[in-house]
């Protein structure tokens, strides 16, 4: 049966119920109000000492949830208009990006879960690119890993939509990028992304485990553009995780990160 936005409110509970409501789905939204840490610098451990309380303070202050993690001097700061802004050095491939906590140490939201292919997982991301668009490669989606550098090939099995700045091959484009079992497909949008604009994303996997897959401005939501995948994802994938990654070939550059939900199937 298709899941409907609208659901009944339980009068006792307040929860929503039918096939919108948490009875049916887990779900997680996050607007990054506190700022990750990266994995390395993560410590929590039975035994502190004097020398290590401005390492506890940061651990219990930062966005357990979530970590961040890139290649070379990346930089992840409160946004001015709400969320995440990273910010990666100016070398070749120098990237900056969101993963979930997966430390051991962390019983996060999001430290157990799976998004498993067979289970209907969703995400939606909404974001806001930099002053420049130029030479990035943005990418948005469920990844079981992310390569440093970026490789389109470098999942056996993922989805994700993928910006690659002058990329004649698919007109400069968005296009959406998934690997079923090693095998890559991909789709091209009709977005080419402009500089200091904001946009969403979401990638919504059914009970076939293909994916409709949407992408437009967030101050236009009518504009939002859809694919619906041929092929389906293989099933019960366990390790993707919703992430969301900047790479640059030339300049520091930079994009904010306001938010992510996502959903799932309990059985």
């Amino acid at each position: 049966m298709p899941r409907s936005a609208s659901a009944n409110i339980d009068v006792d509970t307040g929860v929503q119920v039918g096939a919108a409501g948490p009875r049916s789905r887990y779900y997680y939204q996050h607007k990054f109000e506190a700022v990750p840490i990266t994995a390395a610098t993560m410590v929590v451990d039975s035994t502190h000492d004097v020398d290590r309380q401005a390492q506890i303070e940061s651990d219990i202050e930062a966005n357990l949830d979530w970590v961040h993690d890139g290649t070379n001097t990346e930089v992840v700061a409160a946004a001015v208009n709400g969320g995440l802004l990273l910010t990666t050095a100016a070398a070749t491939n120098d990237s900056c990006w969101l993963l979930p906590n997966s430390s051991a140490s962390i019983a996060g939201a999001l430290n157990t879960r799976d998004w498993d292919t067979s289970k209907s997982p969703a995400v939606e991301w909404v974001f806001t690119t930099g002053s420049s668009v130029a030479d990035v490669t943005i990418t948005a989606g469920f990844v079981q890993d992310q390569d440093a550098p970026y490789d389109v090939s470098g999942d056996a099995d993922r989805i994700q939509f993928e910006y690659v700045a002058g990329d004649g091959t698919n007109g400069n484009n968005v296009v959406l990028t998934y690997s079923v079992n090693g095998t890559d497909y991909e789709h091209p949008f009709s977005f080419e992304l402009a500089a200091s604009t904001t946009y969403w994303c979401k990638i919504s996997v059914d009970a076939d485990r293909l994916a409709d897959c949407h992408f437009g401005m967030s101050n236009d939501p009518g504009s939002a553009v859809h694919h619906r995948t041929k092929n389906a994802l293989t099933a019960d994938i366990l390790d993707l995780k919703p992430s969301i990654n900047l790479q640059t070939a030339t300049g520091a550059k930079s994009i904010t990160a306001h938010s992510v939900a996502c959903g799932r199937n309990y059985t």
